[in-house]
């Protein structure tokens, strides 16, 4: 894997776009081909790759199952470590402790929580 990053939404071009130039940097060059599923947020990275390479067919969009190890790879941290961050802030939201809808609260767990999440993906990165 190239690059987990807790990041408040997997779903902007914008991120995923600095996370793939940011690899790139780290790597000191892109891939020969970049295969990625049709999802929007992937739509920066196809065409940086296709610019980098100055070929249009350097990038492939695939169905969403062609990517089953990384799918696979979320469903088992999800079982095996998410699930506890998951009940954290569930029972902070049943304790009333924490109102989600609340966007001053939401930063407040950015800012507490984002370095710790990111700590243990990182940690789940180098087991992998």
């Amino acid at each position: 894997m190239l690059w987990l990053v807790v990041t408040r939404s997997n779903n902007s071009p914008n991120n995923i776009g600095y996370y793939f130039l940011n690899t790139v940097k780290t790597c000191g060059g892109c891939p020969s081909e970049l295969v990625t599923d049709l999802s929007t947020e992937n739509k920066i990275m196809a065409s940086t790759q296709a610019f980098f390479r100055d070929d249009e067919n350097a990038h492939k969009y695939v169905a969403s199952p062609r990517n089953a190890r990384i799918e696979g790879y979320w469903s088992q941290y999800q079982r095996n470590r998410s699930s506890w961050w998951i009940n954290l802030f569930k029972d902070l939201v049943e304790a009333s402790d924490l109102n989600t809808g609340d966007a001053l609260q939401k930063d407040f767990l950015w800012f507490w929580f984002a370095e710790l999440l990111q700590e243990d993906v990182a940690a789940v990165k180098n087991i992998a």
